[in-house]
């Protein structure tokens, strides 16, 4: 049995962090001397663990690992480590008697060291408990790592980390850092570092004579800061931002996909530009800081206010939408503290709800003057010496919504808007002008060109609109409604075109081709409607049509008749129902499957039923690459060899005489050339 181990140590080389794998065997080793553990196992064994977990690690050890020794506290005897509990389990069934007191020890074992840039590949490398081999298991410190390197990688594919330029010291360095401003990564953040199993903080590379004190929290931030740096270092290009030289920025840029991420220029250069950098970056927190940011709130107007009818050269719009701040706590996002409670606050030091907001009024008056930068109406507010909320008309608000809302969230402000129930669209009803049994030969008769009658509605959601109420809101001119109680976003530009598109084609016909791409492609003539299609039903056959397209597992099975010679497998007697479905509804079908898997004898299957069903000898006729031609022979002669199958090289000249040869069989073969 072997347990592998591995963490995140800080500082490891060259003054940043790596990752440090180790690993436990049930056996002694035998060179096991005074200070070293006895049940670790050596870099060597430890290489072939790895290798034996995922198959890229075969091609990821040899370039990122490097062979140390590393110091474990952990949890003794007197004479040996207490062992990791799956080893433990295996031990305690063949040992009894009281359990020893423990206490922390240090210990030195082999270890492999694994550069930043190549820990996040290796991490999510390794498979899940049940694809390891059976006498390997991974300790809770390596799943825990596993699970912050998704993090990082969720990060990174939302593009969640931004370019900094630290100072330290005499030198100035270019890193990427994660930008965690949305309370969601905050708690997600702080789930982690208190979910960090304690053996993840019980290596140091070096010795020591007291266990190392390691904040599970700053550990963690620094995993996700390096790994993530070396990560976009590694795959970044800025070379767009460097074909110019522009001094400072240009060694900035160069720097950030550098690997040291040190900027070489000189120290005056760089002090001159490390001023402005501040004054760019700064805004990127300006939200707010660890334990609270600046929210805006958007408040509508109070129930039975209503918008102008329309909106005149010399009148303006009320601004009766409010935009209000507040404070709110990161941890708890429910929390939130009014401008007007913060303005009152005396002292450097707001305490509210048990909770501690440092310098609050001038963090909050900062932060506003940013947003307003972003959302220019919230400067209108600014000129007094307390300010709490922005009045908004419905055209503001309604550009809070769709712009404004998303820069300050951006920037790491938070936002609550209200609950607008969505965009006005059409439905759609289609229904049959005949029914099946009125049409001649029933429903096989049906065709892509059978007549389907059409009416378009207004609707919101579920609800239909009458026109009535449609023309009156059209009539507002405004981009946010209120309709029946719930907030509406409507642009007027389109409100207008589907005006003029229910003139011309509010009702009326079209075929069954085009019914059918509208109610299954849900991809409806927008350009034309002016609105989305949210919806299409149907009635009659035409429902029944549709329910049974769009549930293809509950169309009956087909039985292969008598005479075809073969059995169909599973998935192809799934194919010989969905033809005959298709077909019975005088519907083409498109059977696609992997080459070699039957679609042949499938067909041939379905000529046979087909030929059972007609009274009259009506031939098939089959077009296929000339290539397959004689294919199809062979196939129809091994499967169906009660059928007439005639070759067409297209010795007959004139129509007529085609359709006279081709009455005297059951099967004609013809390629793409003689199609016409």
């Amino acid at each position: 049995m072997h347990i592998l181990h591995g963490s995140w140590l800080k500082n490891l080389s060259d003054e940043r962090g790596g990752f440090v794998f180790w690993a436990e065997t049930s056996e002694t080793r035998a060179e096991a001397g005074p200070k070293r553990h006895p049940f670790a196992a050596s870099a060597r064994t430890l290489r072939t663990l790895l290798k034996d977990c995922s198959p890229q690690m075969e091609s990821l050890l040899p370039r990122a690992a490097e062979k140390t020794v590393i110091t474990l506290w952990l949890p003794s005897t007197r004479a040996a480590p207490q062992p990791s509990l799956a080893i433990l389990r295996q031990e305690a069934e063949s040992s009894a008697g009281r359990t020893p007191r423990l206490k922390l020890a240090a210990w030195q074992a082999e270890a492999l060291t694994i550069a930043p840039q190549h820990t996040l590949d290796l991490l999510v490398s390794l498979p899940p408990e049940e694809e390891l081999p059976r006498a390997l298991k991974l300790g809770a410190d390596l799943r825990y790592w596993q699970t912050a390197a998704r993090f990082v990688f969720e990060l990174l594919a939302r593009q969640r980390f931004k370019p900094t330029l630290q100072r330290e010291n005499d030198k100035f360095l270019a890193r990427w850092q994660p930008l965690l401003d949305e309370p969601s990564e905050q708690e997600r953040r702080e789930r982690l570092a208190r979910a960090m199993p304690p053996i993840c903080r019980a290596i140091e590379p070096h010795p020591r004579r007291k266990p190392p004190e390691i904040s599970p929290r700053g550990l963690l931030e620094d995993f996700l800061a390096v790994t993530l740096d070396a990560f976009v270092r590694q795959h970044v290009s800025l070379e767009a931002g460097l074909k110019e030289p522009q001094g400072a920025v240009t060694a900035w840029l160069g720097a950030l996909t550098s690997r040291d991420g040190i900027v070489r220029e000189s120290p005056a250069t760089l002090a001159a530009f490390y001023e402005p950098y501040r004054a760019w970056a700064e805004p990127l927190g300006a939200g707010g800081g660890d334990t609270f940011r600046i929210c805006f709130r958007l408040d509508p107007p109070e129930a039975g206010e209503a918008a102008p009818q329309t909106r005149g050269e010399d009148r303006r719009l009320p601004k009766d939408w409010s935009l209000r701040y507040f404070l709110q706590a990161t941890d708890d996002p429910s929390l939130l503290v009014p401008a007007e409670t913060v303005w009152r606050a005396r002292g450097s030091v707001l305490k509210y709800l048990n909770r501690k907001f440092e310098a609050p009024q001038e963090r909050l008056l900062a932060g506003l003057g940013f947003a307003s930068r972003l959302f220019p109406p919230i400067e209108t507010s600014l000129t007094g010496a307390r300010p709490e909320a922005c009045a908004l008309d419905v055209h503001e608000a309604y550009t809070f919504l769709r712009e404004g809302a998303l820069l300050l969230q951006s920037a790491g402000f938070g936002v609550l808007v209200p609950n607008v129930a969505g965009k006005l669209g059409v439905r759609l009803t289609l229904k049959s002008k005949k029914t099946p049994s009125q049409q001649k030969g029933g429903v096989a008769a049906l065709s892509f060109e059978s007549v389907i009658a059409y009416d378009w509605q207004a609707a919101r959601g579920d609800e239909v609109l009458t026109r009535e109420e449609f023309e009156r809101l059209a009539a507002l001119k405004v981009p946010l409604v209120q309709v029946r109680g719930q907030w509406v976003e409507i642009r007027p530009e389109q409100i207008e075109q589907a005006l003029k598109f229910w003139e011309k084609q509010g009702s009326g016909e079209l075929s069954l081709q085009e019914a059918l791409r509208l109610a299954l492609s849900q991809e409806p003539p927008k350009a034309q409607t002016g609105l989305p299609v949210t919806a299409v039903t149907a009635e009659g056959w035409v429902a029944d049509l549709l329910a049974q397209l769009g549930r293809g597992e509950k169309i009956e099975p087909l039985t292969p008749p008598a005479d075809f010679r073969g059995v169909l497998r599973h998935y192809q007697a799934a194919g010989l129902a969905w033809l005959a479905f298709l077909r019975r509804w005088g519907l083409g079908a498109c059977l696609a499957d992997d080459m070699g898997l039957g679609k042949t004898p499938t067909t041939i299957a379905l000529l046979l039923a087909e030929r059972a069903q007609r009274r009259e000898n009506k031939p098939a006729l089959v077009i296929c690459p000339t290539s397959v031609v004689s294919n199809w022979q062979r196939e129809l002669a091994r499967f169906a060899p009660d059928l007439r199958v005639h070759v067409h090289h297209g010795a007959a000249r004139r129509k007529e005489d085609f359709a006279a040869q081709a009455r005297q069989y059951d099967v004609v073969l013809s390629s793409y050339a003689l199609l016409h």
